[in-house]
């Protein structure tokens, strides 16, 4: 059950004073730190998703190429098994 809610615009200030009353206020909380482990972890976590996709997407393309046009395919379907793979890993990773 919803019921509506009436907030006057004091309570809401009271309300926001009492949320950034109690926010971290390290200053070393609020500052971007591109060598955190995070940060690390999830590049790391990231480029092995697209490079398993693309190797996923080569391997898929030389088979089917190699039944379609033979010798030359398997070239031809490597180079589009990749792309298609990469940009299937770039979706993977991201959603």
């Amino acid at each position: 059950m919803n019921l509506p809610v009436t907030v006057n615009q004091e309570q809401l200030l009271d309300i926001l004073l009492n949320i950034a009353g109690n926010l971290n206020s390290d200053a070393a909380n609020w500052k971007y730190n591109e060598d955190s482990e995070y940060g690390r972890k999830l590049d790391r976590d990231f480029g092995e998703i697209v490079l398993s996709c693309i190797d996923e997407g080569i391997e898929e393309g030389v088979e089917i190429g190699e039944r379609i046009l033979g010798i030359p395919g398997i070239l031809v379907g490597g180079v589009i098994g990749a792309v298609s793979g990469g940009v299937r890993g770039v979706f993977e990773a991201v959603f």
